[in-house]
């Protein structure tokens, strides 16, 4: 506070008093040195393990000694972010490379090494928490010591030898950036850690949980070299890119690690794949999903294999979205040109051409699996991630979004869940006001999907009486909302409109309102009418588009309170203007008939007073009119 109040003043007495509080600091951070580098030599005394490994075999004692760790760690944290990292990084480093050259003298046999594995691994262990404080690019320590992991030996078995390998991994993990400065050493490392640290995790007989942790950090150091390391990777060329991608190839096929991990290196892989120029990254990728594939279609021909074929489903999809395709500005432009000339049908895009290839056996895993919601999880996240990112290409984008539309319709019929549900609302999301008649128009992709939908929730309440809407409130109300989100989208509302579903549907909502008492349910059936009839007035939707020009998206019809636009705006899109015209004509034709009536829900609940179609269609006047009588 006096030293704010000082700098406020800003004359010279001020002045002077600022220089003797920074002398008296600096004088007092000398004075207490000594002090806390004596507390800090003697913090790295205590945080070793016992050389016998006493206190791993008792897990209550590894876990206090494991918190006694980590608060240790906190102030050796502290320590440097008062005095620098410097002096423990160099203590800790060059008391590590000592150990090592010491190992390296003694010979190979563990048996008569005088370094304890214990002294290793607990200078392992504070050079990666104090590491994390030290400059990338400044430190001459750290990269030595990352040069020498190999000379560590391996003839520490057992717990022992697994906690130091542990140790070690995680000390690549937290300093990849170092051997991300060093292509060579980079590749080094991974290698080594794939091939010797990996195996070791895999054949040793270990507690199951220290299998699992090895692992796991074995998996982290390799996917963060990967992240890390991926540009320089590429530069080193074909050779080197290859020796990497077969090293992950080898583990993910892997069945003896854990799914997870399995998965964490496919997306590593596909970082490494996604740096490749477009001709290497096409085959790569290919490379990489196709013993995916291969092992996905071995699994759905084995019966009773229910775990195999979910692991192996989820390793293929995410296969198919790890890469991240962007084209140089070369590429780029001459896509654009090719498509203002109209002649796309010859381009090539490398991860959707990918994508088609496989549409089969994408639709025949998704139908298989359509209960499982693990499965449908993946499978949807997967192909919505790769449909986001490349969704201003046409070519063969067009295929692949007709091929998942089709197989989430198929998976519709079959079963519903939240995720498949989900999946809908963003491709809704996505491709509302899509111009093309083949996914947004009658008898579109997206309109049939969302109608499977409608009806496969529709048939579950026949079938359990009404007990649906009350059992599973949350699968009705995402299911209408689905409708609900589409219609606010020109396009998939004129769609909707148009097709023979929606006068059943509208019948089947305004007699579930007034049957159903379920809050979640009400709410969702009433957003139903709301969006539609905001239809009913189309010159209240043409003054948006107006207003706002509306060049083929912008904010849905029939809804106010948008703000001023800054600038004048471009004008009308002609088609947008048509379309909101014939969905409002759509609408006034349905609604000048009668609804017919869904018989099928009379045992859906009772048949209440003023629940006929009277009531009904009282209520979708009401609705349509604003509930002006002389409308």
């Amino acid at each position: 506070a006096e030293e704010e109040y000082l700098r406020h003043q800003g004359d010279q007495r001020a002045a002077l008093r600022l220089a003797a509080i920074d002398l008296w600091r600096r004088e007092r951070k000398e004075s207490l040195r000594d002090v806390f580098m004596t507390f800090l030599l003697k913090l790295f005394e205590i945080v070793s393990y016992k050389e016998d490994g006493a206190c791993t075999e008792d897990p209550e004692a590894f876990e206090a000694f494991g918190a006694l760790r980590n608060r240790i760690t906190q102030n050796i944290a502290e320590i440097t972010l008062i005095f620098g990292s410097k002096f423990a990084v160099d203590h800790t480093g060059s008391t590590l490379l000592g150990l090592i050259e010491r190992v390296e003298r003694e010979g190979v046999d563990a048996a008569h090494y005088s370094v304890p594995w214990n002294q290793l691994e607990a200078n392992v262990y504070l050079l990666t928490t104090i590491a994390t404080r030290a400059p990338r690019g400044e430190d001459a320590i750290i990269p030595v010591v990352l040069q020498r992991i190999p000379q560590i030996p391996e003839a520490y078995r057992s717990v022992q030898g697994a906690l130091l390998r542990s140790s070690v991994c995680r000390f690549i993990t937290f300093t990849c950036t170092y051997a991300a400065l060093q292509p060579e050493l980079l590749t080094g490392l991974f290698s080594y850690v794939a091939s010797h640290y990996m195996n070791f995790f895999l054949t040793e007989p270990l507690p199951e949980a220290l299998k699992n942790h090895g692992q796991d950090t074995a998996t982290d150091a390799l996917s963060y070299l990967a992240q890390a390391g991926c540009g320089a990777v590429v530069g080193l060329g074909a050779d080197a890119v290859g020796r990497v991608l077969q090293d992950f190839n080898r583990l993910i096929m892997e069945p003896r690690i854990s799914i997870d991990n399995r998965l964490m290196l496919v997306k590593a892989a596909g970082t490494v794949v996604s740096e490749l120029p477009t001709g290497e990254l096409q085959s790569l990728h290919g490379q990489l999903v196709k013993p995916l594939a291969d092992n996905l279609q071995r699994s759905l021909q084995q019966i009773g294999s229910d775990g195999m074929q979910t692991d192996a489903l989820r390793l293929f999809f995410c296969g198919l979205s790890a890469v991240r395709w962007t084209p140089s500005q070369q590429e780029h432009d001459e896509r654009q040109e090719a498509l203002a000339m109209q002649s796309a049908s010859g381009l090539c895009h490398p991860v959707l051409s990918l994508v088609d290839a496989h549409l089969p056996l994408i639709r025949g895993a998704m139908e298989a699996k359509a209960k499982d919601e693990m499965c449908v999880e993946s499978a949807t996240s997967s192909m919505n991630t790769i449909l986001a990112q490349y969704r201003g290409e046409t070519v063969p984008q067009a295929t692949v979004l007709q091929g998942f539309l089709e197989a989430l319709g198929a998976c519709a019929r079959i079963h519903n869940n939240v995720f498949l549900l989900g999946a809908v609302r963003t491709l809704v999301g996505l491709y509302g006001n899509t111009p093309e008649e083949s996914v947004t128009g009658k008898g579109g992709a997206l309109t049939s999907l969302l109608w499977e939908v409608f009806e496969s929730m529709r048939l579950k309440i026949v079938e359990s009486r009404g007990g649906y809407m009350f059992c599973q409130p949350d699968m009705v109300g995402m299911s209408v909302d689905c409708i609900n989100c589409a219609v606010a989208h020109a396009a998939l509302a004129c769609g909707l409109f148009e097709s023979e579903q929606y006068p059943r549907a509208l019948a089947t909502v305004t007699r579930l309102l007034v049957t159903c008492n379920h809050p979640k349910v009400q709410a969702a059936l009433l957003l139903f009418l709301q969006r539609s009839f905001v239809w009913v007035d189309p010159g209240r939707n043409l003054h948006v588009v107006s207003r706002y020009g509306q060049g083929g998206r912008g904010p849905p019809p029939g809804y106010g309170g948008y703000p001023p636009p800054a600038q004048a705006p471009p004008p009308p899109n002609p088609h947008w203007v048509g379309t909101v015209v014939k969905a409002g004509t759509c609408l006034h034709q349905i609604l000048s008939r009668p609804l017919p009536h869904p018989g099928d829900l009379d045992s859906a609940g009772g048949d209440p007073a003023g629940s006929g179609p009277a009531a009904s269609a009282a209520m979708i006047a009401n609705g349509a009119t604003g509930g002006d009588p002389n409308s």
